[in-house]
């Protein structure tokens, strides 16, 4: 999971060094270009989609763990109360 998230993490860098750089080119040029305006939108929405798949995968992750550690807790709760019924 963790190398998933890295490479995650990866792609929304790419995206965002892209969408700046096109940007940067599109305010150099100083006049009205629709191409690299066209070019710099679809850029940020593969930013934005990078980004909201990375924070639906750690969310995933984050209720995945939750399930985990509640699953532990009532297996220490039956394990308890097996323990105090025995004695």
């Amino acid at each position: 999971m963790f190398k998933v998230l890295l490479a995650m993490q990866e792609q929304v860098d790419g995206a965002r060094r892209l969408v700046e750089g096109r940007r940067e080119a599109l305010e150099a040029c100083h006049r009205q270009n629709a191409r690299m305006e066209q070019a710099l939108r679809a850029s940020e929405r593969i930013e934005r989609g990078a980004a909201e798949g990375r924070r639906r995968m750690i969310n995933d992750i984050a209720d995945r763990i939750h399930e985990i550690a509640k699953s532990i807790t009532m297996d220490d709760e039956i394990h308890s109360a097996v323990s105090n019924n025995t004695m």
